[in-house]
């Protein structure tokens, strides 16, 4: 009997890593992107007019120079982009986790701060990952630690 209990718990363990697995994905940036004051924003692109939409947002600042665009194929990519905001003191440190479990996606940021204040700290990401066809299986998760 207590053999039967350890096999159901190493099954249960190989099932739930099996059922989230790491997304390969490439990092891009896209430099001079101005949010205003988002403190948190989702983006799921799957077409050249969505990222154009995006890109109009780029701003010129005075003695920063903006770097091209990412050439991205939308055909076979999807590009995902994810703003996380808070105040801390001092400087917050931020992990990011990209898993997929089926057919859907989590995009995960924990976030330790040390202390609160008003300054604000940010984090973007831009991931480049193979072509999702339904934006609403891509999650978002922000853990405060």
């Amino acid at each position: 009997m207590r053999h039967l209990a350890t096999y159901a718990l190493i099954l249960l363990n190989v099932s739930l890593c099996l059922a989230q697995q790491p997304v390969k994905y490439q990092k891009v940036s896209i430099d001079c992107l101005f949010l205003g004051n988002l403190r948190q924003k989702e983006f799921v692109i799957n077409s050249d007019q969505e990222f154009y939409q995006i890109t109009k947002l780029r701003t010129s600042i005075p003695g920063i120079k903006c770097a091209g665009l990412p050439d991205i194929d939308f055909k076979k990519k999807t590009l995902v982009g994810y703003i996380v905001s808070v105040g801390s003191c001092p400087t917050p440190t931020f992990h990011m986790s990209f898993t997929q479990s089926e057919s859907n996606y989590l995009l995960k940021v924990e976030v330790q701060t040390l202390g609160v204040c008003r300054r604000g700290y940010s984090e973007l990401y831009w991931l480049v990952i193979d072509k999702v066809e339904d934006p609403e299986s891509i999650h978002f998760e922000t853990v405060f630690l």
